[in-house]
C-alpha cells in the first residue's frame, strides 16, 4: 500500500509540473526569438532591458522587462504584433470602480492580487484588470475594465 501510494504522489507530482510549466510557457534564449518580435518590443520599450522570455504558446512570447525598478511583461507574436503589457498593481492604486465590481461580484472577498493589461484594439488603447480573489476557502480569477464592466 505504502509503495501504490508512492507511485501515485510521484505521478500527481509530475502532472503538476507539467501543468505549471504549460501555465507559465516555455523559457527560450532571446537568439531563439524570432526578430520581428524582438524587433518590436525594442522599438516599443526603448529604455527598458529584456530580463528574458517565455514562449506562451504557438507563435506567443512574453518578455520580462524592467526598467529602472519597473518591470512587466509583454506579449509579442513571433511576426512582431504587439498583444499587451501586464504589469502588476498595487491594491491601493487600483481604480475605484474595479474595486466596486470585485466587491459586487464576491461580496466579503478579498482583492489578493491584482495586474493590468493594456493592449491596442483597433487603434485604441484598452486596459482591464486581471484579479485574484479570494472569497472565503475558494480563489476567483475576474477581469474588469478600467469602467467597472465585468469581461468574460
Amino acid at each position: 500500500m505504502r509503495a501504490f501510494l508512492s507511485r501515485v504522489f510521484g505521478v500527481v507530482l509530475v502532472l503538476g509540473s507539467v501543468v505549471a510549466v504549460a501555465w507559465a510557457g516555455i523559457r527560450v534564449p532571446l537568439e531563439q526569438v524570432p526578430k520581428p518580435a524582438v524587433k518590436t518590443v525594442k522599438d516599443r520599450f526603448t529604455k527598458a532591458e529584456i530580463r528574458f522570455v517565455d514562449k506562451e504558446g504557438k507563435n506567443v512570447f512574453e518578455f520580462a522587462m524592467q526598467e529602472g525598478k519597473r518591470q512587466f511583461d509583454v506579449g509579442v507574436t513571433g511576426d512582431g504584433k504587439y498583444l499587451h503589457t501586464k504589469e502588476d498593481v498595487a491594491l491601493k492604486d487600483l481604480p475605484e470602480l474595479v474595486k466596486d465590481a470585485a466587491r459586487k461580484k464576491f461580496a466579503g472577498g478579498e482583492i489578493i492580487e491584482a495586474e493590468s493589461v493594456v493592449s491596442d484594439e483597433a487603434g485604441a488603447t484598452r486596459t482591464v484588470y486581471d484579479l485574484l480573489i479570494k472569497a472565503g476557502k475558494e480563489s476567483h480569477s475576474l477581469t474588469v475594465d478600467a469602467k467597472g464592466k465585468i469581461v468574460e
